[in-house]
């Protein structure tokens, strides 16, 4: 079994590294789990990715 969660990046300002942690400790415990095998990140535009 592979766990796996996503990130949609379009939403409106900038993505930061604290948005991208705050929604992967969301799903994680959503999820029930302490870790996911694959983390999505989609939408991603140049200026996102040092997030």
């Amino acid at each position: 079994i592979v766990i796996s969660t996503k990130k949609s990046t379009w939403e409106d300002g900038p993505m930061t590294r604290e948005m991208v942690i705050s929604s992967l400790e969301d799903s994680l415990r959503r999820l029930d789990t302490d870790y996911v095998d694959i983390y999505h990140l989609h939408g991603l535009r140049l200026e996102q990715y040092d997030a």
